[in-house]
């Protein structure tokens, strides 16, 4: 698994019920927007992360967003992620 994906599951466990959107997750990280949306999309496959059309928890801006399912198991640590 690439770090930046560790990088993304550790920041929406550490903002749980919160959903963010690329934007905001390529800030808080300095990394891309591209980037961080690439590692948001595979993430969105694994049980414990949604992602859908919402409002943004950082900049309050309605767009794609994504975060750790409250209605869920817990998400998935970057070794679970990854196949460890």
């Amino acid at each position: 698994m690439s770090i930046l994906r560790q990088r993304v599951i550790s920041l929406m466990q550490s903002r749980p019920g919160e959903r963010l959107c690329a934007s905001c997750v390529a800030e808080q990280l300095g990394v891309r927007h591209k980037n961080a949306h690439e590692a948001m999309l595979k993430l969105e496959a694994h049980l414990g992360f949604r992602r859908g059309y919402g409002r943004c928890s950082a900049c309050d801006k309605t767009r794609m967003v994504s975060g750790v399912a409250p209605d869920r198991a817990p998400a998935p640590t970057a070794n679970e992620v990854d196949g460890r």
